[in-house]
């Protein structure tokens, strides 16, 4: 997602993305940007992206972010079904920040 597209930036897309419900809160959604301050970091987590790239991106990295899995609203349904504990046997899934 791009963070600084004309009409409604990304973080706004974002957020009303996650605000249609049902699958669309675990559609995997990863800001790719020229954005690197830790406040842009934090606004695409609070807006509910799954993680946060700069540019340039670093192709080991942006692999590895495209193989992990989506936190969207996943992440809290998985601690919710593991008691509160996260490990290699549950399905909790871990943001890219």
């Amino acid at each position: 997602m791009d963070l600084q597209m004309p009409g409604m930036d990304g973080y706004e897309t974002c957020s009303a993305i996650r605000a249609l419900g049902g699958a669309f809160r675990n559609l995997p959604i990863i800001a790719l940007t020229a954005n690197a301050l830790p406040e842009d970091r934090r606004r695409s987590q609070e807006a509910g992206m799954d993680g946060h790239l700069e540019k340039p991106v670093r192709p080991e990295l942006l692999n590895d972010t495209l193989h992990r899995p989506p936190t969207g609203g996943m992440r809290r349904s998985a601690l919710r079904r593991s008691g509160g504990r996260c490990g290699r046997s549950t399905s909790c899934r871990v943001p890219i920040f």
